[in-house]
């Protein structure tokens, strides 16, 4: 869905459940059983829990175009609306790409940073924190970003992976289960 999100077949679950930061909603009054179903999968229901999916899948970024900024786990796995919960509820741009912001300046006194009211003390901290990661990403302009699949070797997601990482999850729970049993 991360990937072919201009098919038909995601057209079509876009306007059955929307979309909330790029992607297809996972929570809504409406969801069909198939879709909860499948969301508990990717949430790791029966598979250890956690958040496995989210876990294993990043975004690796070349020219910041297609990559939400505060959405997308784009540095070593950081989600910036997470890891800065404050900052991105202050922000009056939840839907920048990584792109618009690195050139409108993500620098502290940068034009990238919108905020609906002024910044506390502490919340100008947190914006040097974000600053200072940042400080090192250069964008490739002549490289799309893409997603990655951190469990393959060649990085793209199949099936194989997954259901491989779910069974060894399941068997490394079920051996703890039994343990703390005896």
């Amino acid at each position: 869905m991360r990937v072919e999100n201009m098919s038909l077949w995601y057209r079509v679950l876009s306007a059955r459940y929307g979309e909330v930061g790029g992607k297809i909603a996972e929570e809504g009054r409406f969801n069909s059983v198939w879709w909860n179903n499948l969301i508990n999968v990717k949430n790791g229901a029966g598979v250890g829990g956690g958040q496995w999916f989210d876990d294993n899948v990043g975004r690796e970024v070349g020219d910041g175009a297609q990559t939400l900024f505060w959405w997308d786990p784009w540095i070593d796995g950081l989600v910036f609306k997470n890891s800065f919960s404050r900052l991105f509820d202050l922000a009056t741009n939840k839907m920048v790409t990584v792109a618009e912001m690195y050139s409108l300046g993500w620098g502290v006194e940068g034009v990238a940073w919108q905020w609906r009211s002024r910044l506390l003390a502490w919340e100008k901290e947190k914006v040097q924190e974000c600053c200072d990661i940042l400080s090192n990403i250069v964008l490739q302009p002549s490289h799309p970003d893409r997603w990655i699949w951190h469990l393959h070797a060649s990085s793209s997601y199949n099936v194989t992976s997954a259901y491989n990482h779910m069974l060894t999850s399941n068997s490394n729970n079920l051996a703890v289960t039994h343990i703390t049993e005896i």
